[in-house]
């Protein structure tokens, strides 16, 4: 978690760079030499420690099925801004998700290679973990676009400014992640993981007061709480979820660990955008949010921190969920110590 929120500090500082001194494109070019530093590095710095699985195979049939759903789910939350939650399109789309991702646990359960492998889910700790993992991100990582769709379009904060205005987002994590790791590794991850959850869903609400005049203590006070949490959330939760896993399936439990924190950070920004354009002009919400006008009048202003607010108390409810997901996943230190004496 330390190293994810170092990123996080030093991402919207040079985001905010590249838009105050440079064109908007250098945001996806200067991927490009990162990419391959970092590709070059890891060749070179990462060996294997356990003995090579042989005879793995791709399971074709799952990666379509799994990518298809998603594809259809995050294209009706997109469109549905545009086309409206009843239109043909939407349905089907929506239709289509249901289908795909039904014939995708009917094609798991069988034998033979496995896009996401089910024998790991028949640890509770690893299912309720995963899933506490998933309505995390599906619900906290539009919580950032959102905050800075505010400073720049409602209150008129340029952009570098606006990045340096959430930097206590990401310091307070890197703070409280490694206490949060040593804190678990004492009394399991349904504490710290619950906990960290719960003042999650506070921030939100402390979020969902932001007026157009709000005072930045306001937003502080949120970033502050949501850094608390996200903190006391990541580091156990990742343990739990891991140390649950078979040691020789660790390589495969982490990548659907991935798979399911990546398939909730997507989602969560068409659902945050499907939310939150509600409440605003159907003819203004590609402006808006596609960054062709940051320059919101006022009717528009007061209608997009409503849309905002929705977004933000939805968030509130998922990442109330995911401390249920925690709280059951049950990683304890009594059920840590019950394992260690049956392997």
């Amino acid at each position: 978690s330390v190293t994810w929120a170092v990123g996080s500090v030093l991402g919207p500082i040079a985001g905010g760079a590249i838009l105050a001194f440079f064109s908007w494109r250098w945001i996806f070019l200067v991927n490009v030499p990162i990419g391959i530093l970092g590709t070059a590095w890891a060749f070179l710095a990462l060996h294997e420690i356990g003995e090579p699985r042989r005879g793995e195979r791709v399971d074709l049939r799952g990666m379509i099925l799994f990518s298809g759903g998603l594809s259809c789910l995050l294209l009706a939350l997109t469109e549905s801004v545009e086309w409206g939650w009843t239109s043909a399109r939407t349905l089907a789309l929506l239709g289509g998700f249901v289908v795909l991702e039904g014939l995708f646990v009917l094609v798991e359960r069988r034998p033979g290679p496995h896009f996401i492998e089910p024998s790991l889910f028949r640890s509770r700790i690893f299912t309720f973990g995963t899933a506490a993992a998933a309505l995390q991100a599906l619900s906290m990582f539009s919580v950032n676009f959102l905050v800075l769709f505010y400073l720049q379009a409602v209150t008129g904060v340029p952009p570098l400014h606006a990045a340096l205005m959430i930097l206590p987002l990401p310091l307070v994590q890197s703070v409280v992640g490694p206490l949060s790791g040593a804190w678990s590794d004492r009394v399991g991850a349904r504490l710290p993981a619950t906990l960290g959850l719960v003042l999650q869903a506070v921030a939100c609400i402390l979020l969902a007061q932001l007026t157009p005049t709000s005072p930045y203590g306001v937003l502080l006070a949120g970033l502050v709480v949501l850094g608390v949490g996200g903190g006391l959330f990541w580091s156990p939760n990742t343990s739990a979820v891991m140390g649950a896993a078979p040691p020789e399936r660790l390589g495969v439990a982490s990548a659907t660990l991935a798979t399911f924190r990546q398939t909730g950070m997507v989602t969560s920004f068409a659902l945050a955008l499907a939310v939150a354009a509600a409440a605003i002009p159907a003819q203004l919400v590609g402006a808006i949010f596609l960054g062709t006008s940051v320059e919101l009048g006022s009717v528009v202003m007061a209608d997009f921190t409503v849309g905002m607010t929705h977004a933000f108390l939805v968030s509130a409810l998922i990442v109330l969920g995911a401390s249920a997901m925690t709280f059951i996943a049950g990683d304890t230190a009594r059920t840590r110590r019950a394992a260690a004496a049956t392997g």
